[in-house]
């Protein structure tokens, strides 16, 4: 079953976030299992949501190569979420 995982990130603005998500883009779109991502600011911190095929899938992609690149100090909060429908649109 499809997972959605919600962090909040305290310390990340836009461009910390712009430029991680460079630094990551080729990994994370080979990633077994990625499904999708979205993010934006969320007063003083930043949200971010992933949809993978499974919970084992984030949770290795994070292990691997985002806490490795995390900031000083950088530590977000995950949730998972179980999910019953994924529906997307490429535009």
């Amino acid at each position: 079953m499809a997972i959605l995982v919600m962090a909040h990130v305290e310390g990340v603005n836009q461009a910390m976030h712009t430029g991680m998500l460079k630094a990551l883009e080729a990994s994370v779109r080979g990633a077994p299992g990625f499904i999708g991502h979205l993010a934006g600011p969320n007063g003083d911190a930043f949200r971010v949501l992933e949809i993978w095929e499974t919970k084992d899938d984030a949770v290795r992609f994070f292990a691997d190569f985002v806490h490795p690149n995390l900031p000083p100090g950088v530590r977000p909060q995950r949730t998972y979420h179980e999910l019953s429908a994924v529906l997307l649109t490429a535009r």
